[in-house]
């Protein structure tokens, strides 16, 4: 299929590369790769909180370096960036909460992980764990996280 895919557009493979499990098929996928005529884009395996880790996570320097070896083993490059996607730099979403503020909202669904629940806000989604409360209850919470327009906040 994927020799099919990349004779009627631009096809980019994007294997996770982990340590200890798939190292030997990360050649094989390059040359691939080169026979097809398309990217591939290696990506490192990063430990999650919630994720599945079954190895440790390569340090990315570590990362960097094997993929240059790689680059000169089977002259491609290997080491994407930005431009190689005509990825454009835009302004981020402003953040229409402040840690610590407080809020009166409405649980619209329940989270992904044990005891969360969503509210929507302001158009955005606020993830509330360790929320017993039933879809469609009002509550009062308070903001107590707004990294990377990400928001948690905690019953009050």
């Amino acid at each position: 299929m994927a020799k099919y895919i990349a004779k009627k557009c631009k096809l980019v493979i994007a294997p996770v590369w982990i340590p200890g499990i798939n190292d030997e098929e990360i050649p094989k996928l390059i040359e691939f790769s080169k026979e097809l005529k398309c990217t591939i884009g290696i990506q490192n395996f990063l430990n999650y909180r919630y994720g599945r880790n079954p190895v440790k996570e390569k340090s990315f320097d570590k990362f960097e370096k094997e993929l240059k070896e790689l680059e000169k083993q089977h002259n491609v490059k290997l080491l994407l960036t930005e431009e190689d996607f005509d990825i454009k730099s835009t302004k981020p979403l402003p953040k229409p909460f402040k840690k610590g503020e407080v809020l009166k909202t409405k649980i619209i669904a329940s989270g992904r992980l044990r005891n969360e629940k969503l509210a929507v806000e302001r158009d955005r989604i606020i993830s509330i764990p360790n929320c017993d409360q039933d879809i469609g209850e009002k509550v009062t919470i308070k903001i107590i996280r707004t990294k990377h327009n990400i928001f948690v906040a905690q019953l009050i």
